[in-house]
């Protein structure tokens, strides 16, 4: 899926049980410190309709993207705003 970060490596675990994983690095924002920002605008009588509709946009895109891993068997296990990076092409 176009919005699933791949990841590259999965070891499966050490002699303590840790294990790791690689996947490609996201340049961006978090959907977190992003909603932060239309809020801090928003107190300030500087409300912002068109970063709210792309905000939106992307946790519709969020949506998708969890539905396919799901439909795979996938499961998201530490799903929340400061999990989502928003890249600077959407």
């Amino acid at each position: 899926h176009p919005n699933i970060v791949p990841v590259y490596d999965l070891v499966p675990g050490d002699a303590d049980g840790r294990a790791f994983y690689t996947m490609r690095l996201i340049e961006g924002q978090t959907l977190q410190a992003a909603v932060q920002t239309l809020h801090a605008k928003a107190v300030r009588g500087q409300p912002d309709r068109l970063e709210l509709r792309r905000l939106l946009e992307a946790l519709v895109q969020v949506a998708q993207a969890i539905a396919y891993a799901h439909s795979r068997g996938v499961l998201h296990r530490d799903l929340k705003p400061e999990n989502v990076v928003l890249g600077p092409f959407g």
